[in-house]
């Protein structure tokens, strides 16, 4: 499901020259803080198929992800507000300035607002931790939004498509990474083995695009959040090109 995590690139202002220096990527309060705390987190009960159950599901992740953020964010000393969630069946022609097209999720800084479209392939099997990802994912870009992440990547200057490509795959690596930081954060409290951790990496290495990462950088990042729990493994903007290729 490569469209989950196609993104549209953004405008580019010129602050600053590539490569990365600015230190609200490189050097944010975020990475500060340290771990994230251990948070109890319960998955709800889901079926194939059945819309009302995955919305359910993906509402108490939601109340999850607002604990853990919430407490990591105010150790940090940085602002938090919690993101709007809106779950589809059908999702509009654009949203958020974006032609939906294939997507099946998107976050919109502008509104602070998570959509997720819940279609027959996303229901197919909703119990194997995908949508747990996709949402924190999602809200990975919501904490960059909240911390200035994303203000300052959609800042940053480039001077062509491959500069630019590897600046959006910073961004959504590190949302990525977030997202596993979380998971791990809340993993004592699931009902979770090594074999389930390891069947949502081989999915999530499926969203490989040049705009989000190759199969490799993909697994390093999301393994890098899992095994620290800590956002600080997760600044991307300080990391070699070679490790977000």
């Amino acid at each position: 499901m490569l469209a989950v995590m196609a993104i549209a690139l953004a405008p580019h202002g010129t602050a600053h020259a590539y490569p990365v220096t600015d230190k609200r990527l490189t050097h944010n309060a975020l990475y500060r803080a340290g771990a994230l705390d251990q948070t109890a987190c319960t998955e709800k009960r889901v079926r194939p198929g059945d819309f009302r159950l995955a919305k359910a599901y993906l509402y108490g992740i939601l109340d999850c992800l607002n604990a853990a953020w919430s407490a990591h964010l105010k150790e940090a000393g940085l602002p938090f507000r919690k993101p709007a969630l809106k779950v589809v069946r059908q999702a509009p022609r654009r949203w958020c300035g974006v032609k939906w097209g294939d997507l099946h999720s998107y976050y919109c800084d502008e509104r602070r607002t998570i959509l997720v479209r819940l279609d027959k392939n996303l229901l197919a099997d909703p119990t194997d931790l995908y949508l747990f990802a996709v949402l924190s994912d999602r809200y990975g870009q919501h904490v960059q939004n909240l911390t200035g992440i994303y203000r300052a990547f959609i800042d940053h200057d480039v001077r062509n498509k491959r500069e630019e490509q590897e600046l959006s795959r910073r961004y959504e690596l590190q949302s990525l990474c977030f997202g596993t930081a979380f998971l791990r954060s809340t993993w004592n409290s699931l009902d979770r083995t090594t074999r389930d951790w390891r069947l949502l990496l081989s999915y999530m290495k499926d969203w490989k695009h040049p705009t989000v990462g190759t199969s490799r950088t993909i697994a390093y990042w999301s393994n890098r959040g899992f095994a620290k729990g800590d956002p600080a493994a997760c600044n991307t903007w300080a990391a070699p090109s070679g490790r977000v290729a």
